[in-house]
């Protein structure tokens, strides 16, 4: 495609398609009762950014300059005709078979790739007619298929909510999304005396950044880069629980009762043992390794509580009871997928993890919204980076054996922010 250029300046349109969060079964409202569904995909599809450079005629790198005015008005012209052809032309996802409830993991997220894509080829589509509808348009475009590309060529994000999916975190939230439904789908064939415990569990902190006050000698003299006064602060879980109001009456009418089973699925939440690569805090770490460290913590305590703690605490009927060594047994022979069968007190439990969006359904809570974990993400590294940043002017001043009794006296802080 040519470079149209006015008055030694040329200018190009950047656009891109954002991928604000993937497919995934969730659970809602409807005339008073739960239903089951699944949400599409989520996806800004017209953002764009116009940037304009000027050749200074002698020869050297060209500069990036305000758009001119008749350029802007151009682009703002061709944009909303884009804008507009999309929301006429059929949406390019009813070619699609959006998921089923049940399904498995796969089939969400090759349906939010194929999603994105068709998203992405029909902007393709509309932009190349729109620009082919005039004989000249004072700028060109380029429609990037990556994010990361869209922003390395200086496209920017002005909205409020552009804050693209993390996609090793979609990852994990699907996984633990569909193990949920199908935890959902076990307490609703429980037979109606079946006592139905429906838990869920969620990072209430994540692996922080701590500044406690430095450690220094009074005269600054550090040996170096050294990391005294700063460490980690590992994740803290939050367990909630509850027992379901389809459950038998005598249970629903004894809330000591209902206390004993919630003890019993936090305490053995509580004692499961998380075998993680810990992190070590260097001056080489990244936001991201916080993040990753994050992610492998949450769902280690999902893996624990979604399987183990689920059967443990699940019982019925076979007309006798086992011990935890024969559990345990029972557990290494068969695997995961193994159902626990024994009777407590001669009560039917089921007990059966959900992911907090479902849980908040269940109890009559309202769910998050949409975006939110996109956004507490973002939010987090965003953090984690702010206080590396410290950290290394820190270390920077020791290394320059620059003045450090500020450094010295400084209060403790903490980075990691974590919206609950």
């Amino acid at each position: 495609m040519s470079s149209p250029q006015s008055n030694n300046t040329r200018s190009t349109i950047f656009a891109t398609t954002i991928l604000l969060d993937g497919c995934l079964p969730t659970l809602g409202f409807s005339r008073g009762k739960v239903e089951k569904e699944v949400e599409p995909p989520r996806m800004e599809v017209r953002r764009s950014s116009l940037l304009s450079f000027r050749d200074d005629g002698d020869g050297g790198e060209e500069v990036q300059v305000p758009p001119p005015v008749e350029v802007a008005e151009a682009a703002q012209e061709y944009m909303s005709t884009v804008s507009l052809t999309l929301e006429q032309e059929q949406d390019a996802l009813s070619r699609l078979t959006l998921p089923q409830w049940g399904d498995a993991t796969t089939k969400y997220r090759r349906y939010t790739s194929e999603a994105l894509t068709a998203r992405q080829n029909q902007l393709s589509a509309i932009m190349s007619d729109v620009y082919s509808s005039r004989d000249a348009w004072p700028f060109n475009y380029t429609l990037h298929p990556k994010l990361e590309e869209f922003l390395h060529d200086g496209g920017q994000l002005v909205g409020p909510d552009d804050i693209a999916m993390d996609h090793k975190e979609y990852l994990k939230r699907s996984q633990r999304a569909v193990k949920s439904a199908r935890g959902f789908d076990e307490l609703c064939e429980a037979s109606p005396d079946t006592v139905k415990i429906a838990f869920t569990t969620e990072l209430n902190r994540p692996l922080q950044l701590v500044r406690a006050p430095s450690l220094l000698s009074p005269d600054g003299e550090s040996g170096g880069r050294s990391l005294i006064g700063w460490s980690l602060s590992h994740p803290e879980v939050s367990i909630g629980c509850r027992v379901t109001d389809d459950s038998p009456q005598w249970v629903m009418r004894n809330e000591g009762a209902q206390k004993a089973y919630g003890d019993s699925v936090k305490a053995d939440i509580e004692a499961s043992e998380h075998d993680i690569k810990s992190l070590t805090l260097s001056p080489e770490t990244t936001a991201d390794d916080f993040a990753e460290y994050t992610q492998r913590y949450e769902n280690s305590v999902f893996v624990k509580a979604a399987y183990l703690t689920a059967k443990r605490l699940t019982y019925v009927d076979d007309g006798e009871c086992t011990d935890e060594g024969m559990l345990r047994e029972q557990m290494e022979t068969d695997g995961e997928d193994t159902a626990d069968v024994r009777l407590v007190d001669g009560h039917l439990v089921k007990a059966a993890w959900l992911n907090p969006c479902m849980y908040a359904v269940v109890t009559g809570q309202l769910p998050r919204e949409r975006g939110f974990y996109t956004s507490r993400h973002e939010e987090y590294k965003n953090s984690i980076k702010e206080g590396l940043a410290v950290m290394q002017s820190e270390l920077d001043q020791q290394e320059r054996r620059a003045e450090t009794a500020d450094v010295g006296s400084s209060a403790a802080t903490t980075w990691g922010t974590w919206s609950m």
